[in-house]
């Protein structure tokens, strides 16, 4: 402890020798040499700069420090053939009289920059404007050195009290370390606490060699943690200035050679309340961030409960209101509690709405009651309000904010009800603002169709479940254009598949714009054929160009499985939907294309007609072929036949077909490859082609044989299971 006040007491000789002499806690001001002239009552006399805190007409205590001594200041003082330092309290005004032994205030004078100390509190114990009792808290002391010269040195005290007698954790005292890079001579903090009464806390610090606290430094550089009991709710928490022990000072010494007293603009005093728990926002849905919502995409501002209070909520009632500070319009919101409070208001949820109609600000008040349930428990932390809209592209660049607001009516409130009857009122992290931008424009290229701020493998799967499979619509469209043509087709899919796998060229820039219901091209290199004979139809294509992607929309649906008749490298998606089915024929590592030539592409059971169809060439070019949209051919089958399952191999759904030429029973048999029957799908049926879906889920992995009997007619076929 000795060497400790030995290095405070160096400290403050150090500061001391680079500003000049000390009187107590004031500033040294040199006062000009008058030759020939006495200072008599009520004659102005400049000098250097005005205390921060003296009114108008304000007496200060002065004395003249001279070579033969000090003496008391008088009205008459002579100081000629000498140079006078006037010493006082506080920092000096601009104009000063000398009356009565005292210099008085003429004028308050516009404190001067010199340096500004200022605290902040965080932890989950600094509320808004007070202290959160039974919750961890931390002070921070801040530095900001807003002069125009560099500090070389520095000692500042605060001191920890209640003017009602509250006491706090015994309060542990941090260094910030962000003055050790400046002060090379050493950082010094006092920590006199014993959580009672009053804490005396300070920092010191002095630069030998480096240049100190830079112009424009404002950081914190001491921190002190504390906390206080719930049974002190009620009281007042104060931090204030004091002199940094055990030099007794508060002032900074800077480049120049001069000491100033920084501005404090405390003391800072908190009322100590208890946890009122917190009501927050958040927002969600695709190409959301942080601070930005995209044009034309759904989304939702998501507003939680956090019961931090430590006792159950039986009611409570928060409005929120959607506005744009610039203009913006939105879709009329939708609103939903599902899941939220209805679940602990067993006297009900309401929804109050007012101008609820997308544009200026729309209203939304929440409320509800429990009457013999528990309420919200301590803890709860969920969301009990989404509300979703969206906002035009035509406002992109503007505003959208939700913020809180009283919830009207019966009662213009924002508060919670505790169990016990005691009001609360929660916290709100907003308003909560986000600026409106164009849904295709980040990274410059599309391809993001899955919107998860990414273009990759994902992109190219969404797309497939969307053209194929009935998924859902891409969030933005134009980042599933990614050729930039207009619609959404096979050719973006073998585009991506370039891109991604073969290094392609990148998508379209989001920049080149094109409609949705843009035409594409037609061509008549390219025709499809649909031939219906024997209960199939066969789609043929014939070609004078490469193609790697095909998508056909055909009017017809069965409930056997179509065969692929291309390259077997090649993969075969197929969407069902009312009496329409799209089929998909592409490469999804794109290394095979369909050159040139007539191929016949796929086979299906039951009586198609293509309605349209969409060709990639192997520059990802949309084209509309040439149709031949049905060949009939409406002959019963003139033979018993048994075709090929499909898909085969198999999980574990299968389709069966067989041509019957008359009005038979037949016998559809399934045997493992034992020879031991696992199914008998028989029956009766007219004359035609018969599809039977065959469900093997029960089924081990492994090859199956499937024998068809009929009439005269038996044939068996072989079949894989792959689990």
């Amino acid at each position: 402890m000795k060497n400790y006040k030995l290095i405070m007491v160096m400290t403050s000789l150090l500061l001391w020798s680079m500003g000049g002499i000390l009187a107590g806690d004031g500033q040294k001001v040199q006062v000009d040499d008058i030759d020939n002239a006495v200072i008599t009552e009520n004659q102005k006399k400049p000098v250097s700069r005005a205390p921060a805190n003296t009114a108008a007409g304000e007496e200060i205590p002065w004395q003249v420090i001279s070579s033969g001594g000090t003496e008391a200041g008088s009205a008459n003082y002579d100081l000629r053939g000498s140079v006078g330092q006037v010493a006082v309290g506080s920092a000096l005004s601009t104009n000063y009289l000398l009356s009565q032994g005292f210099w008085q205030a003429d004028q308050q004078a516009e404190p001067p920059n010199t340096g500004i100390v200022y605290i902040s509190l965080t932890g989950d114990g600094a509320g808004p404007d007070a202290v959160i009792c039974g919750k961890p808290l931390t002070i921070n002391i801040h530095f900001n050195n807003n002069t125009d010269t560099t500090v070389n040195g520095s000692s500042n005290g605060f001191r920890l009290y209640s003017p009602g007698g509250a006491i706090w954790d015994l309060p542990v005292c941090n260094s910030y370390g962000s003055l050790e890079g400046y002060y090379d001579g050493g950082t010094f903090t006092y920590c006199e606490v014993d959580g009672t009464s009053e804490d005396t806390v300070g920092i010191s610090g002095f630069s030998l060699f480096t240049p100190g606290l830079p112009v424009g430094f404002d950081t914190i550089v001491m921190t002190v943690e504390t906390q206080f009991d719930v049974s002190h709710v009620g009281d007042t928490f104060c931090i204030d200035s004091t002199w940094y022990p055990p030099g007794n000072t508060w002032l900074w010494a800077f480049r120049d050679g001069t000491q100033k007293k920084p501005q404090w603009q405390g003391p800072y005093c908190f009322p100590l309340i208890r946890d009122q728990g917190a009501v927050y926002c958040t927002i969600s849905g695709p190409g959301t961030g942080a601070n930005i919502i995209r044009a034309g995409i759904p989304f939702s501002f998501d507003i939680h409960f956090n019961n931090s209070t430590g006792q159950n909520v039986i009611g409570s009632t928060n409005g929120f209101r959607i506005y744009s500070p610039d203009g913006a319009a939105w879709q009329t919101p939708a609103w939903d509690t599902t899941g939220g409070l209805g679940d602990y208001y067993d006297g009900g949820v309401f929804i109050n709405t007012y101008s609820w109609d997308g544009f200026n600000e729309d209203s939304i008040g929440l409320g509800g009651f429990s009457m013999f349930g528990g309420g919200i428990p301590a803890g709860y932390d969920d969301t009990v309000l989404t509300v979703s809209t969206w906002v035009n592209s035509n406002h992109t660049g503007k505003t959208l904010c939700i913020d809180s607001t009283i919830y009207n009516p019966p009662i213009a409130e924002w508060l919670w009800s505790e169990y016990g009857g005691d009001r609360v009122y929660p916290s709100w992290n907003g308003p909560c603002c986000y600026v409106v931008l164009e849904c295709c424009n980040h990274d410059g290229i599309r391809g993001d169709a899955n919107y998860d701020m990414g273009l990759n493998v994902a992109d190219l799967t969404y797309l497939v479940d969307y053209l194929f499979k009935g998924g859902p619509a891409p969030p933005c469209p134009d980042e599933a254009d990614i050729n930039g043509d207009g619609p959404i087709n096979v050719a973006d899919l073998t585009y991506l598949v370039d891109y991604l796998f073969k290094n392609g060229q990148a998508p379209a820039p989001c920049a080149v714009t094109a409609s949705s219901s843009a035409t594409l091209p037609e061509t008549d290199d390219i025709t499809l054929t649909a031939t219906y004979a024997d209960g199939l139809t066969v789609i043929r294509m014939e070609s004078d160009v490469d193609v790697c992607g095909v998508q056909i929309e055909l009017l017809g649906t069965s409930e056997g499985s179509p065969a692929k008749l291309a390259d077997d490298n090649l993969e075969l998606f197929v969407y069902q939907k009312d009496t329409s089915t799209r089929v998909g024929i592409l490469d999804l590592e794109g290394g095979v294309i369909l050159t040139k030539g007539a191929h016949n592409l796929l086979q299906l059971p039951g009586k198609y007609e293509i309605i349209e169809a969409i060709i990639s060439d192997i520059n990802h070019v949309a084209l509309m072929p040439s149709i031949d949209r049905i060949h009939k051919n409406t002959a019963l089958p003139d033979h018993f036949a048994l075709y090929q399952n499909y898909p085969n191999p198999f999980n574990p759904y299968t389709t069966i077909s067989f041509a019957l030429p008359i009005e038979t029973d037949y016998e559809l048999t399934v045997y493992n490859i034992m020879g031991q029957m696992v199914t008998n799908l028989s029956g009766h049926a007219e004359p035609g082609i018969l599809n039977i879906n065959w469900d093997a889920s029960a089924l081990a992995s492994g090859v199956y044989l499937y024998k068809l009997t009929a009439d005269i007619f038996t044939e068996t076929r072989k079949m894989m299971l792959l689990k």
